[in-house]
């Protein structure tokens, strides 16, 4: 039997309250607007825990070694990635989107060893200036998530939205420490809402496609899928509802990121899409603002589907286990 390690079992309890804590949320507002999503909400629920639960066996057993220079040179890569999407961000007036595409293909590029935490600190420079309105919480945020990041590596293997989940804890912890408050947007209108969920499928299917079919990676393809969106669909559907729009591929694309261990086909990335899509849209009035929650929307719909098709293995053998009793019989 193996030891328990303390490290990861954190770093595992802090990923997996986020998820929960974001879809449990998203799953309340749902019964406010249309009950009709609270049916899915609770699949998505039941399988997301099925997931957790599943993960918890092999996740939190994992051995942290002494720590390395590499695991210092990790913590610096998400500092990195934090300030320079934050610069690019709101200093050069690019938006979130763009800012954090340019940071991960040129990481991907320039230093590919280190491609994926500078990925990962890139998401917190995305926040809103309105909740870090200076580089200190970004600072602050940027080594939270260092460290769990650190203690995280070996968490989650192949799952999409796991670094931005990890940059989310390391956003929330800079703004409780601040005292800074969090954004309440609203629930978009359906009109728009039938536009998000297209557009999450395709991100989400189109990332996974470059990741895993063309193989030229996760960091490569959501950067690139996200840097399209935030340049074409902007000048497509004019400045708010395109930059919404490019707001939510990027969401997706992070889904798309996951490895074809963790999800084997394209139309069930497509599935977690749309799951994504509606966890995006009916968790707007809840920690909005912060870097790394598009990151935890997909991490959850990934998680939801992975879960998902491990509760259909279940009943499906208990099925063929019934049916070959009765033969015996």
């Amino acid at each position: 039997m193996r030891k328990l390690q303390p490290l990861p079992l954190l770093g595992f309890l802090v990923l997996s309250s986020l998820v929960l804590i974001l879809t449990g949320l998203g799953g309340l507002e749902t019964l406010k607007h249309h009950p009709l999503f609270t049916i899915i909400k609770t699949v998505v629920l039941i399988s997301l825990v099925t997931e957790l639960i599943t993960d918890a066996k092999v996740s939190v057993t994992q051995q942290i070694f002494p720590l390395e220079r590499r695991d210092l040179l990790l913590l610096l890569s998400v500092l990195t990635g934090a300030l320079l999407t934050f610069w690019i961000s709101i200093a050069l007036d690019h938006g979130g989107v763009i800012a954090s595409a340019i940071v991960g293909i040129t990481a991907g590029i320039l230093v590919p060893s280190y491609a994926v935490p500078i990925y990962c600190g890139s998401f917190i420079g995305m926040a809103s200036p309105a909740l870090f309105p200076s580089y200190l919480p970004v600072v602050i945020a940027a080594l939270v998530s260092g460290v769990l990041y650190v203690i995280t590596e070996e968490l989650f293997k192949g799952a999409g939205g796991k670094l931005g989940t990890i940059a989310f804890a390391g956003s929330l912890a800079a703004a409780a420490i601040l005292g800074t408050p969090l954004q309440e947007l609203t629930v978009p209108q359906w009109d728009l809402g039938v536009f998000i969920v297209i557009y999450s499928v395709i991100g989400a299917v189109l990332t996974y496609e470059i990741n895993v079919t063309a193989g030229k990676g996760p960091v490569d393809a959501s950067a690139l899928v996200g840097l399209l969106a935030g340049l074409i669909l902007p000048a497509l559907y004019g400045k708010e509802v395109g930059n919404t729009l490019a707001v939510i591929v990027f969401c997706a694309s992070f889904a798309g990121m996951s490895s074809a261990r963790k999800i084997p086909r394209w139309y069930l990335i497509a599935i977690a899409g749309a799951v994504a899509a509606l966890l995006f849209i009916y968790s707007m009035p809840h920690l909005s603002g912060a870097g790394g929650k598009l990151g935890t929307i997909a991490f959850a719909s990934v998680l939801a589907v992975s879960g998902c098709m491990k509760l259909l293995k279940i009943i499906r053998d208990h099925t063929r286990g019934e049916e070959s009793s009765k033969r015996s019989r």
